[in-house]
């Protein structure tokens, strides 16, 4: 296999800047881009000026390569110029090419050294001109393969420079020149460097694979009709051809333009349980397990699911995340609220995890379907990592509540602070002076029952919820505790800490300052439950066989705290001092 050198000699250099000083010939369409079944004007590539693309060392990506091979050497003769000889053995795998190869239809040339190094990317047009001198004509396109950083200068300026050499060098072609850049970890990777160089490059596109869903994405792109921007063409493949399935979303959010299945809703029984006759275009499925298997094929529908009684959220979180992982992301799922209320977490783990929306129960029905009808053109734009733990973050409390010792107290608040600090959730701790003539006979309708007194005369009740707004603390309170917060509290006294950094200043402290523990004066005791079901069910808490049972959770009121913890006036000082 021959191997390009750098030209040194002065006849050279000057026939370079005679060749690069001939008239410029406007970009015209030329053959296609190896896709099939792409909107006019998307799928061919233009001769007289460079194309960019981008791929992996993935099995699509070498559908894509050789399909671009195949309506190249359709049209003409192809030159390749390789980077690695181990590129060139796989891609001669393709039955067709050894034998173009064999017919003098493709000819393969490699870098020197089996790598371009800086001062060859500042000479790639040198290069090119060597190539021209060993039989590379007009009737040729060519394929250039390399890693991005290594053709490209080692500063900006001479980036600038080597791109400007390869556009005047293309104006005068009649065939196609392609720059398949190689990444090997992100193929995003490679658009960094190329945006920079946007007056040279026009066309740029690249594969991505997301959810399991192949799309072609066009940075940028020139067509007959007007240039495209940030476009997303959804691909189907065979074990040969690549071809556009009809799906194509616009802009960094992927706004849908269009798709076979935009209009199109799936629904559980339950979710539409409110009505005699859903309407007639909706599939229902009996069970929400049943969504998995049948938007197999979908690609922009809307599923809509109910988030059940409290005992079944984590399978319901569970099928959002699926959902996400294994369909495109034009694929709508909203969740409709139908048994209890969702706490603020809850909800924000559903969009977290991959749900488009969240529909309370008392949005009528009607105002639902126009809900659909208004997000039939979004696509969800989140990153949603595999591990379904690793992905619902620190939305749900640690699995503890009740009574708890200073030192563990503050740890825990710590920590449950740590791991929110970026998700915007409320995280309240209110300081409740609790009347002397009253507090000795409170018990909370709650286990773990924080009950002492200081000085005989004040006690101090420190209370921590999680995913809690500042307005709702007090009807929280009420369902608390067996007495009403005005008999409850001395002077009807509440002082509320939200999140602030005093918490951080004051809470390490604390842990270490020795208060005192009031364990002794509780003859209940809630355990902590180290399971992941117990969390996700802590709307409503399953009390112990032995323990009295809890209220029923009314869900029109505020729903029951999961963390209650007492702390001593010392935290609360220490906290207003901050």
């Amino acid at each position: 296999m021959p191997t390009a050198y750098l030209p040194s000699t002065f006849f050279q250099r000057a026939l370079e800047r005679l060749r690069l000083s001939a008239p410029a010939q406007p970009p015209v369409p030329s053959c296609g881009l190896g896709i099939d079944a792409l909107p006019q004007g998307v799928g061919l590539l233009p001769s007289g000026a460079p194309v960019a693309l981008a791929w992996q060392n993935r099995d699509v990506d070498w559908l894509w390569v050789h399909g671009l091979l195949d309506g190249m050497l359709a049209e003409g003769p192809v030159f390749i110029l390789a980077e690695h000889a181990s590129w060139i053995d796989q891609l001669l795998q393709h039955p067709p090419l050894p034998q173009a190869h064999a017919g003098k239809q493709l000819k393969l040339w490699l870098l020197r050294d089996g790598k371009a190094n800086a001062q060859q990317s500042m000479a790639m047009v040198s290069i090119l001109v060597e190539l021209e001198q060993f039989g590379l004509d007009q009737t040729h396109a060519l394929l250039v393969v390399v890693s991005p950083y290594a053709v490209f200068g080692p500063t900006v300026a001479q980036s600038w420079r080597w791109a400007l050499q390869v556009a005047n060098w293309a104006r005068r072609r009649t065939r196609p020149l392609v720059f398949g850049f190689t990444a090997y970890s992100d193929v995003h990777d490679v658009l960094g460097p190329l945006r920079n160089l946007g007056s040279v490059f026009e066309h740029i596109a690249m594969l991505n694979v997301e959810a399991q869903n192949t799309t072609l994405y066009l940075d940028r792109w020139s067509t007959p009709a007007g240039p495209l921007f940030e476009s997303r063409y959804g691909l189907e493949h065979t074990s040969a051809r690549l071809a556009y399935n009809g799906s194509h979303a616009r802009g960094q959010t992927q706004h849908l333009v269009e798709a076979p299945d935009q209009f199109e809703v799936w629904g559980t029984q339950a979710a539409v349980a409110d009505q005699r006759v859903p309407p007639a275009a909706w599939k229902i499925v009996p069970q929400a397990d049943d969504l998995l298997a049948a938007t197999e094929g979908s690609l922009a529908a809307t599923v809509l699911l109910e988030s059940g009684p409290s005992a079944s959220l984590d399978a319901t979180l569970h099928l959002v995340h699926r959902l996400r992982l294994v369909r495109p992301r034009t694929l709508k799922i909203v969740v409709r609220e139908t048994h209890d209320k969702l706490r603020n977490n809850i909800e924000q783990a559903f969009l977290h995890l991959g749900a488009n929306r969240v529909v309370y129960r008392e949005v009528g029905f009607t105002r639902l379907v126009r809900l659909i009808e208004d997000i039939n053109a979004q696509a969800f734009t989140h990153t949603v990592d595999a591990d379904f733990s690793t992905a619902l973050g620190g939305f749900m409390p640690d699995p503890v509540r009740g009574y708890l010792k200073p030192e563990v107290f503050c740890t825990t608040v710590l920590s449950m602070l740590e791991r929110t600090s970026h998700m915007g959730l409320n995280l309240v701790c209110c300081a409740c002076s609790c009347s002397p003539t009253r507090a000795p006979g409170c018990h909370t309708r709650m286990p773990g029952v924080p009950r002492w007194r200081r000085d005989h005369c004040r006690q101090q009740c420190f209370v921590f919820m999680f995913s809690c707004a500042e307005s709702d603390v007090g009807p929280v309170l009420a369902r608390l505790f067996s007495l009403p917060p005005t008999e409850l509290l001395a002077h009807k006294r509440l002082t509320i800490h939200v999140r602030t950094c005093a918490w951080d200043c004051a809470l390490p402290g604390c842990r270490t300052g020795g208060l005192p523990d009031y364990s002794v004066h509780f003859t209940t005791r809630m355990t902590s439950t180290a399971t992941s079901a117990a969390a996700s069910a802590h709307l409503a808490p399953a009390p112990a066989p032995t323990q009295p049972v809890l209220p029923t959770h009314d869900p029109a009121s505020v729903p029951v705290m999961a963390e209650l913890t007492v702390k001593s006036a010392r935290l609360h000082a220490a906290l207003q001092e901050q």
